[in-house]
């Protein structure tokens, strides 16, 4: 009696391929859509910098802390975080987030009813994040420690960005930078997920400053107003003022444009 062998080849190749999924879906970048494809940072020292952080469930601190951490309006956190001289405390309220900047200025992170989502170089839908998430770092693809070029041209600067939001969708940010080797910091204040910021670079490709376009809203109260118009405010990395009419004078074919389709923009 012959008995054929395509059933049972068939079977094997069953099984390899399911064995073999979990290792796949794990290698790519959707398999957030089924378990964290990161965790939150708590506990991170670079150089000089250190970085703690407690998350609590808000409605019951007794809850696991996984629980918490796959939660992002339940969830709060109180971190600590800074270069010897310059620690930084903050406790959050609610409706508010932090993501550790291991990559490069500007973000470019998705932003969602004024929180942020997925990654800056993995959008939402790669990543599969549909709630946003409370302390990842910012790029999925570099390690929470990354650091990179800010205030020189040497990669020794890392950062922590605090969002928060409410129901109109709008928010505001904080970005703090610090070089981990000197110690210098520099604390920006943001729109939601760390927009509204054009940062200023030397030819060499340093950071020297930022401008920052502030919204000023027309015939109407702020979240439903008819006319939102952005202006730029130029800073230098310590938040002092600088002249503007030098910076636009300097850099007239990037400023001018760019302030004409804000204004575009934001006209409804």
């Amino acid at each position: 009696m012959r008995t054929s062998l395509l059933p049972l080849g068939l079977f094997l190749f069953g099984l390899t391929f399911a064995l073999a999924s979990p290792v796949a879906a794990e290698s790519r970048p959707h398999a957030c859509r089924d378990r964290p494809c990161s965790v939150p940072v708590t506990k991170l020292n670079v150089g000089k910098f250190s970085f703690s952080a407690d998350l609590y469930y808000q409605r019951n601190q007794g809850e696991a802390q996984k629980e918490c951490m796959d939660s992002n309006l339940s969830c709060q956190f109180e971190l600590k975080f800074g270069v010897p001289g310059k620690i930084i405390s903050y406790s959050s309220g609610g409706s508010e987030s932090y993501r550790i900047i291991n990559g490069p200025l500007p973000l470019g992170l998705n932003c969602i009813d004024g929180s942020p989502r997925g990654f800056a170089d993995l959008s939402v839908k790669e990543a599969g994040w549909k709630l946003a998430r409370i302390g990842h770092r910012a790029y999925y693809k570099n390690p929470p420690h990354q650091t990179f070029p800010f205030f020189s041209k040497q990669p020794h600067s890392i950062g922590v960005l605090i969002g928060s939001w409410g129901a109109s969708g709008r928010g505001s940010s904080l970005i703090y930078v610090f070089d981990s080797q000197t110690g210098r910091m520099s604390r920006i204040k943001a729109d939601e997920c760390g927009y509204g910021i054009d940062f200023v670079k030397t030819p060499e490709g340093v950071v020297s400053g930022y401008v920052r376009w502030k919204s000023r809203y027309y015939f109407g109260p702020p979240n439903f107003a008819a006319i939102y118009i952005d202006f730029p405010y130029y800073k230098n990395l310590d938040g002092q003022d600088l002249s503007l009419t030098s910076y636009i004078i300097s850099n007239p074919f990037s400023v001018i444009p760019d302030f004409y389709r804000r204004i575009q923009i934001n006209i409804f």
